[in-house]
């Protein structure tokens, strides 16, 4: 589908044979490729380097110059740096293949494939040219900037950090170096994550690389975390770590940058509720783990709050209102603590209680309700009356902990158990917990693995006339194959890839294959040619996305007459944010795409409100 971030694609294709050229030209075209085309090897190199390409689709086999040599060329000069390229080859053999990789080649196509998986191939590739795109621009953007960049790092009081995801290598800026004591001349590899993380408090590497590891995959919005570091002569200091990522089209973290700030000087107590920190809470928690090692029935119980939804009133309220409301939280939360217990703010809109002196468990609940009933009272900002929710996570000394990085650990997998189940709830951890929590991050892994390795296929459901006699339209249904489960079904797959915005390229995948197979059946018998097809849009595609114009390419691209496609909502969907939902539904309507309400009869299912919306279709529960 044509990219809507960027001007057109250029394509240069060197190929010597008329019906190849002019087949893989045509594609290409289609794809959105502005294509020019060279039947000798030395004319297309001469063209490569007076224009910038995207991508290069060469021959093995040319007159003057052979696709291997044109690589070699390319790379070695460095002016293709940008270039995609891609060798068509008519043989298959295992030598030929590295030897065209190892030119620099970054892709090979078999000239045997049929017009259906030539046109498959190159769209695949096709999203590896935007990928390739994005990241070189990117890139040009940091090399313009990079001389400000540096005089900032200079002069900054903090010391900055940046994270290149694909190679690996991390930029410390000179004042990072200096606060951790390190002369960089002396490490073997300067640029390396273990630079900094190798530095980390044994007992709080994990909770930073967790952490990191989250808002990398797009889990939290932003990282922000507390941690020991070893500085000057191997002493530990304390610093707040702040970063950003910087993610491509398809929400992947490409780069993360941040700061290291010491606070080792800052006190123990939170600037902005006055609460004590997590360093504070953290240090009571280990003497509450050292005594009840001693005795088992010196009992305590750490509480993880996490304030739900509190993103909708730093935007809608400004983050003016939403600092008044942890301040008003905090205060709440603590007045119905007993002088035994404690509370810290550790960051953005978290909490943590540590409650001692317990005679039993059940008494960590009624606390955990207690503070829960106590928050949840509206309160007045800046005339908007807000209704505060929490969601709670708890770990408790029923577990024998030896470390704090054990119980905040176990609290917080308690509290993401909350969030999952809708939020505003008290989950208590218990031991199974760990192993879901491993085999949901192994599923995130292997979903986003699918993807890049083509893995979903569409099947598609016949739906028939009242005889029974012909088919009148089909509804696209995204599986998963996978190489060692065998067949995997939405419900298994689809929550995850919604929550990690996996699902925003799984859902194109699926309208635009689904539109592709519509038009090639069609066009293989005039039987199909009434024919409609449906597709779901998942709630995250539809609110996150420009869905009308990723649609208008598909389109374009595939050549489906619009009124064929149908596009089936839910209710909660479109009533989740009406004015939104109108005015995707309308822009849709006047591409000509139908749209199709699903599941009518389990929400509003109020007929009034259907006459704000160009709904075509209602699919009755």
């Amino acid at each position: 589908m044509p990219d809507k971030h960027f001007d057109s694609l250029v394509a240069v294709l060197i190929e010597d044979d008329p019906d190849s050229a002019t087949l893989i030209e045509k594609i290409l075209a289609d794809l959105g490729f502005a294509v020019s085309v060279f039947s000798d090897g030395v004319e297309g190199l001469s063209h490569l380097g007076k224009n910038s390409v995207d991508l290069l689709v060469t021959d093995f086999e040319l007159p003057g110059k052979n696709g291997l040599e044109i690589c070699r060329q390319l790379r070695g000069s460095g002016a293709a740096d940008a270039t995609y390229i891609v060798v068509l080859t008519a043989h298959g053999d295992e030598q030929r293949m590295v030897d065209v990789l190892d030119a620099g080649a970054d892709d090979y196509l078999q000239k045997q494939i049929g017009p259906k998986q030539l046109k498959l191939r190159l769209r695949v590739i096709r999203s590896q040219v935007e990928t390739l795109r994005e990241r070189v621009n990117i890139e040009q953007q940091l090399r313009i900037s990079e001389e400000r960049y540096a005089l900032a790092a200079k002069g900054a009081n903090d010391g900055l950090w940046d994270w290149d995801i694909d190679s690996g290598r991390v930029y410390y800026s000179p004042r990072w170096y200096d606060m951790v004591g390190v002369d960089p001349v002396e490490l073997d590899n300067p640029e390396s994550m273990d630079t900094w993380l190798g530095r980390v408090h044994p007992l709080d590497s994990a909770r930073v690389k967790g952490q990191l590891e989250a808002h990398r995959i797009g889990a939290v919005e932003k990282f922000e975390v507390e941690h020991r570091v070893r500085g000057r002569s191997d002493e530990y200091f304390w610093a707040l770590v702040r970063g950003l990522a910087k993610r491509d089209s398809a929400g992947r973290a490409i780069r993360v940058a941040g700061s290291l700030t010491d606070v080792t000087e800052m006190g123990m107590s939170d600037p902005l509720t006055g609460l004590p920190n997590r360093r504070l809470i953290v240090d009571r928690l280990g003497l509450a783990i050292r005594r009840n090692l001693r005795n088992e029935h010196q009992n305590y119980g750490l509480l993880f709050v996490d304030l739900d939804n509190f993103k909708l009133v730093n935007d809608s309220l400004g983050h003016g209102a939403g600092d008044l409301l942890l301040i008003e939280l905090g205060r709440r939360m603590e007045s119905i603590l007993r002088p035994s217990d404690s509370i810290a703010r550790i960051g953005g809109d978290e909490f943590l209680v540590l409650i001692e002196e317990l005679d039993n468990m059940a008494e960590l609940t009624r606390v955990a309700e207690r503070l829960r009933s106590k928050v949840r009272k509206p309160i007045l900002i800046e005339d908007h009356e807000v209704v505060p929710k929490v969601s709670i996570g708890i770990a408790s000394s029923q577990i024998r902990y030896r470390t704090q990085d054990e119980v905040l650990r176990d609290a917080d997998t308690a509290l993401y158990r909350a969030k999952e189940q809708g939020r505003d709830r008290i989950v208590v951890f218990d031991s199974s917990m760990h192993a879901e929590v491993t085999a949901r991050l192994e599923l995130e892994a292997d979903i986003r693995r699918a993807i890049n390795d083509d893995e979903f296929v569409v099947y598609y459901q016949p739906v028939m006339d009242q005889a029974g006699l012909n088919v009148v339209s089909f509804e696209a249904l995204v599986r998963w194959h996978h190489p060692g489960f065998g067949l995997r079904f939405p419900a298994e797959f689809i929550p995850v890839a919604e929550e990690t915005g996996m699902i925003l390229q799984l859902g194109e995948f699926v309208i635009s294959e689904a539109c592709r197979q519509l038009v090639e059946w069609t066009e293989a018998d005039p039987v199909f040619a009434n024919c409609t097809m449906s597709v779901n849009v998942s709630p995250r595609l539809f609110k996150d996305t420009d869905l009308a114009g990723d649609i208008a390419g598909i389109i374009k691209e595939t050549g489906i007459e619009p009124s064929r496609l149908h596009i089936e909502i839910t209710e909660s969907i479109m009533m989740d944010d009406p004015p939104h939902s109108r005015q995707v539904l309308t822009e849709l309507s006047r591409l000509g795409a139908k749209i199709s309400l699903d599941d009518f009869g389990t929400g509003y299912s109020s007929l009034s409100y259907l006459h704000e919306f160009p709904i075509d279709t209602l699919k009755i529960d």
